[in-house]
């Protein structure tokens, strides 16, 4: 297809799981991206996400009313900019036409990132993104989303308890920040404890800063 460039995994093909701290450590940190939707009353709209593997912190993060290549760029540039990564890096996706574009492609190699996607027809292989968008659209489910302004705030909020409030099992027990920072929780006193509350109390817990 012009446009596209079809994309072999130069990985194992069993599921992209980075085994080292996503932050300092360049031995084998990944990032993983994918698209989803969410409704709001103004109609449909997508959002880009790109996930450090390691930490699970979100690196990436775009939205538009439309799907299309743009959008995916957009989430790959903020995380570039927030991953700044070595040459390399990991990058796995699903085999969506957006990340096979020939101009998304060619962005990766500038950027020294190795292409990884997903067997086809296998969503497991990007386990880690397809998770952390059913924890969003399970909070939004019990959520009324008025319009793209409300949707924003709301993603803001909701990116701020899931990098640094919510702590996950995966992690033993530290938050995304904690684990892309190479902080132990359980070792290191607590400078600042606040108590987070969003979407009319769907999203709680405590923001801790070390």
């Amino acid at each position: 297809m012009a446009g596209h460039h079809p994309v072999e995994s130069p990985v194992a093909r069993g599921r992209a799981h980075a085994q080292s701290p996503g932050h300092g450590d360049t031995a084998y940190p990944g990032l993983g991206r994918d698209l989803t939707y969410v409704w709001t009353t103004e109609g449909w709209l997508y959002l880009a996400v790109i996930l450090d593997l390691y930490s699970r912190l979100v690196v990436g993060w775009a939205m538009d009313q439309r799907l299309t290549v743009e959008l995916a760029e957009q989430a790959l540039t903020m995380a570039l900019a927030h991953r700044n990564p070595q040459a390399g890096l990991l990058h796995h996706s699903d085999r969506g036409s957006q990340y096979a574009a020939t101009r998304d492609q060619r962005l990766l190699g500038e950027h020294g990132l190795t292409p990884n996607m997903s067997r086809t027809g296998n969503c497991w292989d990007n386990a880690c993104v397809e998770r952390f968008f059913g924890t969003l659209k399970q909070k939004l489910d019990g959520w009324a989303v008025d319009g793209r302004g409300q949707l924003d705030l709301a993603l803001a909020d909701f990116r701020l308890w899931y990098n640094h409030v919510r702590p996950h099992r995966h992690l033993q027990g530290r938050t995304p920040a904690e684990a892309w920072s190479g902080i132990d929780p359980y070792a290191t006193a607590p400078k600042d404890v606040r108590y987070f509350s969003a979407w009319d109390g769907l999203l709680t817990g405590f923001h801790i800063r070390r």
